[in-house]
């Protein structure tokens, strides 16, 4: 089977840098038993906690209902490294989807939005956001910005009726 495959892949090679976190990113967007590959992710964590890798682990690790708990320190350690990369908003979006403290993302998440106030991934981190119950103030001026940029693009859809959902004004988009 593709578990038992998976599993012996693991218990062999378990702490290849690179592979190892696509294995465990697959298996788990996959869904696959979170708990079968639960050690793996920790073990995985400790050796690898700076690898700019570790952000598929921790994504996929939260997106499959994985516990916050168990990867938070993690979290905040690859976000003080990477906090001004790209790929941040991946982990971002993971954490408050999964209902991770607000107050804990919401630094990492306004020093992304400052550096990347314009790129296309923001809509993704402003709905995350507020359907987290993030403050729509918090992030009003980054919104703002963000649908003047992109006004017809299909994505803006998303963030305005997220907006407008969570009790937005609407004198904001108009």
């Amino acid at each position: 089977t593709v578990r038992g495959s998976v599993k012996l892949w693991m218990d062999k090679f378990p702490l290849e840098a690179e592979r190892t976190s696509f294995i465990i990113k697959s298996w788990l967007e996959a869904d696959g038993d979170i708990e079968m590959i639960r050690e793996h992710v920790i073990q995985w964590l400790k050796k690898y906690p700076e690898e700019i890798e570790t952000h598929f682990v921790l994504k996929s690790w939260l997106d499959a209902g994985g516990s916050k708990e168990l990867v938070e320190d993690y979290v905040k350690r690859w976000l003080d490294k990477y906090g001004d990369r790209l790929e941040v908003s991946f982990v971002i979006t993971a954490w408050l989807g999964a209902e991770g403290d607000l107050h804990l993302m919401e630094p990492y998440m306004l020093q992304w939005l400052q550096k990347y106030p314009e790129e296309k991934e923001v809509e993704f981190v402003i709905v995350a956001w507020l359907k987290a119950g993030g403050s729509r103030e918090t992030i009003k001026t980054y919104f703002k910005r963000w649908i003047e940029k992109y006004p017809e693009k299909q994505e803006t859809e998303f963030a305005l009726v997220t907006w407008l959902k969570t009790g937005g004004p609407r004198e904001t988009i108009e």
